[in-house]
């Protein structure tokens, strides 16, 4: 059964919220790590790779979710739902 416009953009609402609460927690892990003395250990440095990259990608989903949403509201101008 196809989704309806309103189902579609409540869908985009909620995973944008997703995101920008995991980016949030991200950001928050990050700042701890750094403020970690890191010196020689492997295993902060990889997960402070992990986080920043972890990071980056959310932030182009994210981004994707906010161009599908101005997109949406554009069309929803021109068309009706139905």
């Amino acid at each position: 059964m196809p989704l309806s416009g309103d189902q579609i953009k409540a869908i985009i609402n909620s995973q944008t919220k997703n995101y920008e609460r995991q980016l949030d927690e991200l950001a928050t892990e990050l700042a701890q790590l750094k403020s970690q003395p890191i010196g020689g250990s492997r295993e902060l440095r990889k997960r402070l790779s992990y986080l920043e990259s972890a990071q980056i990608e959310q932030q182009a989903r994210l981004a994707a979710l906010r161009d599908l949403q101005q997109i949406l509201q554009t069309l929803g101008g021109y068309t009706t739902d139905g």
